[in-house]
C-alpha cells in the first residue's frame, strides 16, 4: 500500500508539472506574435472612433454637422453581419434610430421601408454589393440607396447590399431573390475592394472565391464536427504559433506559386490534407504580382458577367456593373496614418493597386459589358470617406448622380461608356 501510495504521488508530481508546463509553453505563445502578422501592430490606418477623440470637428464635418455623441451612437448602432443558411452570412436584422434592415435583408430609409418594400419589390430597381453600398457607417436617409430614390422619383431602388460581400455572392443574393419569384426592372452593382481583395487572398478559382477565408474550410471547423474534430488543438497558442511557423516557411519555398489557384478537386491537395495549414498560408503571405493573378482578376468579372447577362435575358431586366471608388488608394485621405504606412503595411496593398489598375485598363478597352469606371469620383468629393474605405453622406449623393447620369446616357446593351 506504501509502495502504491508512493506511485501515486510521484504521478501526481509529474502529471501536475506536466500541466504547470503546458500551461506556461502557451501562455508564453500567446504573447508571442506569429511572423504571418507581425505587421498588426504597426498603425497604418485611424479608426473612425479613434478620430472621434483626436478631431472631433473633422467627424462632425464629415457626418454633417451631427453633434459627437449622435455620431458615437451610429457608429455604436451599426449592424453586423449574421450567418445565412444559403448565402454563407447576411446583415443582421435590426430596427433602430439610424439602421433599419428587414425585407429580405434590404438597407431600409424613410422611401423604401417596411410598409412598402414587399411592394417595390417586382418592377423595382435593385442594388447590389458590399459595405459601402449598404451605408456602412452612415444614418438610413444619408445611403446610397436613400439618394438613388430621392433622386430618381419614377424608379424604387431597393438596397440589398450587405457588408462584405463581393460580386459573386451578390450575384448568388439576386438568384435567390429569384428563385423566390421577385423580378426587377433593374439591378445594379457597386464592386471593387471587396473582389480585388477576396480574389487575392484566396487560392481558389474566380468561381470559387468564398465570401470570407474561413468559409472555405467551414466543414472541417462546423459545430458539428468540433466534439470528435481535433481541430480544436488548433485554438492552442503554441499550436498555432507552430502552424504559423510552418506556413511562412512554405510561402518563401512556394512563393512563386502563390497566385496559382489550388485544384481542390486533386485528392492530395493542401486543401484536403492539411486544410489549417492551407488557410494560414492563403491568410499570410503577400501575393506578387504576377500576371497569373492578373488574369485570374479579369477572368472574375468575365464569368460573373456572362452569368449576370444570360439571367438578364432570361428574366427580362437590365443590368450595369460599377467599378467603385476605392478608399485605400485616394491620397488625401485623413484615414490613413500616411499613405506611405498604408502601402507598406496594409496586406496585399501592391497586388490590389495591380488588379486595380488592371480592371481600369481593361474596361477603357471595352473588354466588360455593362461595366462603367467611376473609380475616380472620390477625386470630385472633398469630403468623400468616413471612414478608410466608406462613403460619407457627400459622396454618396455624388454616387447617385453619377450612377443615374450613366444609365440615362445608355442607350442600348452593348454599349460600353467610360468615366
Amino acid at each position: 500500500m506504501k509502495r502504491f501510495s508512493t506511485i501515486y504521488q510521484k504521478l501526481a508530481v509529474i502529471i501536475l508539472n506536466s500541466l504547470l508546463l503546458f500551461f506556461i509553453v502557451n501562455l508564453i505563445a500567446l504573447c508571442i506574435d506569429g511572423p504571418l502578422y507581425h505587421k498588426r501592430s504597426i498603425q497604418s490606418v485611424i479608426s473612425n472612433k479613434q478620430m472621434l477623440i483626436e478631431n472631433p470637428a473633422l467627424m462632425q464635418q464629415l457626418y454633417g454637422g451631427k453633434s459627437v455623441n449622435t455620431i458615437i451612437a451610429i457608429l455604436a448602432e451599426s449592424p453586423n453581419v449574421k450567418s445565412h443558411p444559403v448565402l454563407q452570412f447576411m446583415t443582421q436584422p435590426v430596427s433602430g434610430s439610424y439602421f433599419n434592415t428587414g425585407f429580405e435583408g434590404c438597407r431600409y430609409n424613410s422611401l423604401v421601408n417596411n410598409h412598402n418594400a414587399a411592394q417595390y419589390v417586382n418592377g423595382g430597381s435593385w442594388l447590389l454589393g458590399g459595405s459601402t453600398a449598404f451605408g456602412f457607417g452612415l444614418p438610413d436617409d444619408e445611403t446610397l440607396g436613400y439618394f438613388l430614390n430621392q433622386l430618381d422619383t419614377n424608379n424604387h431602388w431597393i438596397n440589398f447590399a450587405t457588408p462584405s460581400y463581393h460580386q459573386k455572392l451578390e450575384i448568388e443574393k439576386m438568384i435567390l431573390l429569384l428563385q423566390k419569384g421577385y423580378r426587377p426592372k433593374r439591378v445594379i452593382f457597386l464592386d471593387g475592394l471587396n473582389d480585388l481583395t477576396k480574389l487575392v487572398s484566396s487560392q481558389f478559382e474566380p468561381a470559387e472565391t468564398p465570401g470570407k477565408p474561413f468559409h472555405a474550410f467551414s466543414h472541417e471547423f462546423s459545430v458539428e464536427n468540433l466534439k470528435i474534430n481535433k481541430n480544436l488543438l488548433y485554438t492552442l497558442p503554441i499550436v498555432r504559433l507552430y502552424y504559423e511557423y510552418r506556413a511562412e516557411y512554405l510561402i518563401k519555398k512556394l512563393h512563386s506559386d502563390t497566385s496559382v489557384s489550388e485544384d481542390i478537386y486533386n485528392s492530395s491537395s493542401l486543401y484536403h490534407t492539411q486544410p489549417y495549414l492551407f488557410y494560414l498560408i492563403q491568410e499570410g503571405s503577400n501575393k506578387p504580382v504576377t500576371p497569373a493573378l492578373l488574369e485570374k482578376t479579369a477572368q472574375y468579372y468575365l464569368q460573373n458577367l456572362d452569368l449576370i447577362d444570360n439571367l438578364s435575358k432570361a428574366y427580362g431586366f437590365e443590368y450595369t456593373v460599377f467599378f467603385q471608388p476605392n478608399g485605400i488608394f485616394y491620397t488625401k485621405n485623413v484615414f490613413a496614418a500616411s499613405q506611405q504606412l498604408l502601402v507598406n503595411n496594409l496586406h496585399n496593398y501592391a497586388a490590389i493597386q495591380a488588379m486595380h489598375k488592371h480592371i481600369k485598363h481593361l474596361v477603357a478597352q471595352r473588354t466588360f459589358k455593362h461595366f462603367y469606371d467611376i473609380s475616380s469620383l472620390d477625386q470630385q468629393c472633398s469630403n468623400p470617406y468616413i471612414d478608410l474605405t466608406h462613403y460619407s453622406m457627400t459622396m454618396n449623393k455624388l454616387l447617385a448622380h453619377a450612377m443615374l447620369n450613366c444609365l440615362t446616357e445608355a442607350t442600348d446593351t452593348t454599349s460600353h461608356p467610360q468615366e
